[in-house]
């Protein structure tokens, strides 16, 4: 049922981009000959009627083989977004990147700026270039989410999107030190599943188990 409810989703997603209405019809006629709850949900959403089917609908049985629910996969070549700054612990940062590489996955340094931050470490990505879509998951390094904690005490817009969409999207994430800060100014409650908060890097352990099962399922249950 969760994944019906995403492909409903996906398909209202894409559909509301098309402004044909011509089009919209065609591809919901489509779906009427597919399965008729989806095709009634999607034109439920754009406000339109559903058509009706025009050919003998089978009563297929779901096929577990095209389900990422209730099993796990290697997350090698995994993408964590690490968010840095100055201010963040140096020397936690570059154990969390150890931690990701060692563990087979991809870790991109998100920072204020390029180059590099004042511990080495090279940045991959900015806070103007970053977006979430790039990542399978996010942490947020200590009080990396703060441009300049003096000057600008607020956390950074560019980065409450970014983990605003992550957290839509049942992405893992996690961080240690003010990260809790940054999640709360996005709105992500704390305890909330698939959202660790630990005392260093070590959080990255949990975000690696997390990964094995792709999303968060459980984050957003149908109905709720």
């Amino acid at each position: 049922p969760l994944e019906q409810e995403h492909i409903i989703e996906a398909y209202t997603f894409e559909l509301g981009k098309c402004y044909e209405e011509n089009i919209r019809i065609r591809q919901l006629q489509n779906l009427a000959n597919v399965d008729a709850r989806l095709c009634a949900e999607v034109a439920k959403g754009l406000g339109v009627a559903a058509p009706e089917s025009t050919q003998q609908l089978a009563d297929e049985e779901p096929s577990p083989a095209l389900s990422q629910m209730g099993g796990t996969w290697p997350v090698a070549g995994r993408v964590v977004g690490i968010v840095a700054a100055e201010t963040s612990d140096q020397a936690g940062l570059a154990r969390a990147r150890d931690m990701v590489l060692k563990a087979g996955m991809v870790p991109l340094i998100i920072a204020p700026t390029g180059g590099k931050l004042r511990g080495g470490l090279v940045v991959q990505r900015t806070y103007l270039t970053a977006r979430s879509t790039e990542f399978d998951a996010i942490v947020v390094a200590g009080s990396a989410a703060l441009d300049d904690e003096a000057a600008h005490p607020a956390v950074d817009s560019r980065i409450i999107l970014m983990l605003a969409e992550a957290f839509r999207h049942s992405k893992a994430i996690g961080g240690w030190g003010a990260a809790a800060d940054a999640l709360a100014a996005a709105g992500i409650p704390p305890g909330a599943p698939g959202v660790l908060i630990g005392d260093g890097p070590a959080v990255l352990d949990g975000i690696a188990r997390l990964l094995t099962q792709h999303r968060v399922w459980e984050r957003f249950p149908v109905g709720g």
